[in-house]
C-alpha cells in the first residue's frame, strides 16, 4: 500500500471518527439534562437514536485502532 492511499485512509477514518463521536455525545445519558437534550428527548426519532449509544462505541474504537495501526506503519513509532 502506498503513502497516498494510507493519508487517504486516515483522513477518511479521522472524518468517520469525529461522525460517531458526535453521534456517541449527541446519544449520551447525561445529554437529557441540558435544555437541547431535554428538547430532543421529546422527539420519537431521537429517542430511538438515542438508545444505540452503546453501539456507537464499536466502530469507534475499531477505526481508532485502525488509525492507529495505518499511521504507525506510515510514520513509525516514535520510540
Amino acid at each position: 500500500m502506498n503513502n497516498l492511499v494510507i493519508l487517504r485512509i486516515l483522513f477518511s477514518l479521522g472524518i468517520f471518527q469525529a461522525l460517531v463521536a458526535l453521534a456517541i455525545l449527541l446519544s449520551c445519558r447525561c445529554m437529557t439534562g441540558f435544555p437541547l437534550g431535554a428538547k430532543l428527548m421529546k422527539n420519537t426519532s431521537f429517542r430511538k437514536f438515542f438508545k444505540y449509544h452503546c453501539y456507537f462505541w464499536w466502530p469507534f474504537w475499531v477505526s481508532v485502532a485502525a488509525h492507529i495501526a495505518l499511521a504507525a506503519k506510515l510514520v513509525g513509532f516514535p520510540f
